[in-house]
């Protein structure tokens, strides 16, 4: 016997996610499924004004878009977070316009400061029938997630105590402007594509906290791996998120930057009593003092 599957099956599969919990399609995302499935082309929405769109990158389960892109204004790459305000009702839509509006209201709180990724504003349009809402960033691209630099350099000491130099100081930034980052995680950290790098970008800040109470808290069920296996215990357990949190995030991503290997392979881990690991590497025992620092940091 043979199995034949029509483009009506794939059409009732791909648009029919009653079957999985939680997950639906609306808006632009349910139009480019019938589309492709309609005449295999994949539909262009109009690109956001002023910017002139380049790739599409993987924005790994956030709740917005991230495209490359570059100002018709200045011509310089950029990069755009660009929230679709779609979903089933008034309510859905309002929440990811909440959303939108949060991110764009902490990252005006870090702008200029050093460190941070830079952020220039916000523009709201409408791709058909659905509002978009798209917040332009420094482009990223010509810089590497924290674990692909340390692979691919094998930096010795002097650069590894550099790079958390910058993180520390970045962070200290972001709290000085009352702004607690809540996911600080490698992949939060990008660093320039050099052995000896001169730049360090602290990102992430979607799911920040601002202490003042301006922009609204999400809730930490936006906390999900890895980013919560260098949480601290009170975030995962009680929500509980301030300086001292972010410091035993600084904590474990100080680990890895510097013995190659996380402090927690799972969650459960977090949330219980641990050793504080022997900060060596390749059998090199690093200065006393580092190891205090770090250990400091997770107390």
């Amino acid at each position: 016997a043979s199995l034949v599957v029509t483009r009506q099956d794939l059409a009732r599969v791909l648009l029919d996610t009653s079957w999985v919990q939680g997950v639906h399609l609306f808006g632009h995302r349910r139009a480019a499924v019938e589309k492709r499935l309609g005449d295999g082309q994949p539909p262009r929405d109009a690109p956001i004004p002023g910017f002139k769109e380049l790739q599409q990158l993987d924005a790994e389960h956030r709740p917005y878009e991230m495209w490359l892109a570059t100002s018709e204004l200045t011509g310089a790459r950029r990069l755009l977070h660009v929230h679709p305000i779609e979903g089933r009702g008034q309510a859905d839509q309002q929440r990811r316009q909440r959303a939108a509006q949060r991110e764009a209201l902490v990252y005006e709180k870090l702008k200029g400061a050093e460190g941070v990724l830079a952020y220039y504003g916000h523009v709201s349009d409408s791709a058909g029938a659905t509002q978009r809402y798209a917040l332009e960033f420094e482009a990223t691209t010509p810089l590497l997630p924290l674990l692909t630099w340390l692979a691919e350099f094998k930096p010795g000491l002097p650069d590894r105590l550099d790079i958390a130099h910058k993180v520390a100081a970045a962070l200290a930034e972001a709290h000085g402007r009352k702004v607690v980052h809540r996911r600080l995680h490698p992949g939060a950290i990008l660093v320039q594509d050099a052995a000896q790098p001169d730049r360090v970008v602290l990102t992430d800040f979607e799911t920040a906290k601002d202490t003042t109470g301006h922009a609204p808290t999400v809730s930490t069920r936006a906390m999900t791996q890895p980013a919560n296996l260098c949480a601290a215990p009170e975030l995962l357990r009680a929500g509980v998120a301030n300086e001292r949190s972010d410091l035993f995030s600084l904590g474990a991503v100080l680990v890895q930057l510097l013995i190659d290997r996380p402090l927690f392979s799972v969650v459960d881990d977090v949330l219980r009593p641990f050793d504080f690991p022997s900060i060596s590497l390749d059998g090199f025992a690093y200065p006393a003092v580092i190891a205090q620092i770090v250990h400091s940091l997770l107390s």
